[in-house]
């Protein structure tokens, strides 16, 4: 389930949903409500009142036999959302989900996912997190894209001269990221609606079309429209650096960069330390990848929708 949620409450009452329809609790789920108090937040409808930790344990406690697996999405956004209204909201949140963890590592597990890093919100709780095993979600195989785009352009009935090459040059367009892959085959249908015919030079010309349409229809601003939140009080300093990566041929090391932002508005406004602690913040977002001491954009498509939106 999504931790994405307007409140915290919200959140509370959708896991208990989905307790009540996984394990047939739904007598006692039904006299909790979410309620938030001073403390740790809870569920509560009448006393005695039940914690987040103890709805987690009614669920370890049916992992006796098989091991019972809690999946829960977005949960930096729900912890920082909280943090920013209420200092130690958030940080309350990562710590009971430790705790149930530890004292219930034998019948439960978790998979905590997140479309931000952790990193944005363990500064808030630094032990939380401790016991989890950080797992990077790169992009996928040839093999896998290929399958995932053949998929699709069976579900759209797009029919290629020949489809397993169509599906490779979907796949290498896309960098194996399986969200360019849906935009792409989808953009391919709408192609082929006007002109009737697609080429496996398809898939790079639409990339282009996409990096340069007015209306973003890969969302692809919002890398640079979610600097200001990722890197308060640095967001200036950030887009420049972004800038001098954007613009380089290859990779750079810190003393480049250093040199480089000595020509920009920003000359002297970070030391050294400063800056490579800004580059791996960068790194765990995904903006940058490192290459021996030196670092260029992870992805082709980023760097170019970033070089996109220059003026």
């Amino acid at each position: 389930m999504s931790a994405e949620r307007a409140s915290f409450g919200d959140f509370v009452d959708a896991l208990s949903r989905e307790i009540e329809k996984e394990f047939q609790l739904t007598s006692e789920l039904q006299r909790w409500e979410p309620t938030v108090k001073a403390g740790p937040f809870e569920a509560r409808r009448r006393a005695p009142i039940v914690g987040l930790d103890q709805l987690l344990t009614k669920i370890s406690e049916r992992g006796t036999d098989k091991r019972v697996v809690v999946i829960i999405d977005e949960v930096p956004i729900l912890a920082r959302a909280m943090e920013q209204e209420k200092p130690g909201a958030g940080a309350a949140v990562l710590d009971t989900l430790r705790r149930v963890r530890q004292e219930h590592g034998s019948g439960l597990s978790m998979l905590l996912l997140g479309s931000i890093g952790f990193h944005h919100i363990a500064k808030s709780s630094p032990g939380s997190l401790n016991d989890i095993t950080k797992e990077h979600v790169g992009p996928l195989v040839e093999a896998d894209g290929v399958y995932l785009a053949r998929c699709l352009m069976a579900g759209d009935s797009i029919n290629a001269i020949d489809p397993n090459a169509f599906a490779v040059a979907v796949h290498k367009a896309a960098e194996g990221i399986p969200y360019y892959i849906h935009h792409l085959v989808r953009d391919t249908r709408n192609h082929i609606g006007v002109h009737g015919f697609a080429a496996t030079s398809l898939p790079a010309q639409l990339v282009d079309e996409a990096l340069h349409h007015v209306d973003d229809p890969w969302n692809l601003r919002h890398y640079r429209d979610r600097v200001p939140e990722y890197y308060p009080d640095r967001e200036e300093l950030a887009y420049s650096v972004l800038d001098i990566f954007a613009g380089a041929t290859g990779a750079l090391g810190v003393n480049d960069v250093m040199r480089l932002l000595a020509a920009t508005p920003h000359a002297g406004e970070t030391s050294r330390r400063g800056l490579i602690d800004l580059i791996e913040l960068l790194e765990q977002d995904h903006y940058l990848r490192r290459e021996g001491k030196a670092n260029s954009f992870r992805s082709e498509i980023v760097r170019r929708a970033w070089m996109a939106t220059w003026r």
